[in-house]
């Protein structure tokens, strides 16, 4: 299960390795345009082997789903949305030489827009060719931001849009100021703000989508390297 370390002094943070962590929102579903932003790293620098098909293929999810008792990970899923940066090909991620992860191939599909109901898993593919970056630790983080958008015209349709950290972005090394200040920046295209994150690609709409989702579901499939995140913060902008 997931656990608080402190690997760097003074900034504890949770620990994450095969498994699906999931918080109630304190606003419950009262929202139409939710960010969500973690400031983490993965602990190490070993490669992650190239596996691309099936239940096999490397997940690091987040997203939002119905209560705490059926998550993602639940074959009897209420209800989830989501993403997952497009891996399907290889090469898969190496974080020694450049000290960080490198998520996706600049393959025509950038990241999967995941929706779940039941044991059923529905992904549609955005285009374009961005690659996102993590930061190797455990000696310094970087961001992961993500808008979350429920259709004003069909309570059904839950959209998403992540919002990418590039070569130039991903050894910045920012503060829980500096992720507060993002999240807070609703156009992400101040000065501060692409000093940590660019622009997003979407938001893509999934509907059928019946439940409330009001708890927070982040899935990493990984027992090493594990991911460790310092802060996350979820904001409601309207």
């Amino acid at each position: 299960m997931a656990f608080i370390a402190e690997n760097i002094l003074g900034d504890r943070a949770l620990q994450l390795g095969n498994e699906e962590f999931i918080r109630t929102l304190s606003i419950g579903s009262a929202w139409r345009f939710l960010r969500i932003g973690l400031r983490l790293a993965i602990y190490g620098t070993a490669d992650i082997g190239a596996t691309s098909t099936g239940t096999t293929i490397l997940k690091f999810q987040i997203g939002l789903c119905s209560g705490t008792t059926y998550p993602f990970n639940s074959d009897n899923c209420l209800g989830y949305i989501g993403y997952r940066p497009n891996h399907l090909s290889g090469p898969f991620y190496s974080g020694g030489a450049s000290n960080y992860y490198t998520w996706g191939t600049g393959a025509n599909v950038i990241f999967q827009a995941i929706k779940k109901i039941g044991s059923v898993v529905t992904e549609i593919g955005a285009s374009g060719g961005t690659q996102t970056r993590i930061k190797a630790g455990p000696d310094s983080y970087s961001l992961q931001v993500a808008d979350f958008y429920r259709s004003p015209t069909d309570d059904t349709s839950y959209g998403v849009n992540p919002h990418w950290v590039g070569s130039g972005q991903v050894n910045a090394n920012p503060s829980v100021y500096s992720l507060m200040r993002v999240m807070e920046d609703e156009g992400l295209a101040t000065a501060y703000s692409t000093t940590y994150v660019t622009g997003g690609s979407g938001p893509y709409y999934q509907n059928g989508i019946t439940v409330p989702l009001d708890t927070l579901s982040i899935v990493y499939n990984r027992s090493t390297p594990i991911i460790e995140i310092a802060n996350i913060c979820i904001l409601r902008l309207y």
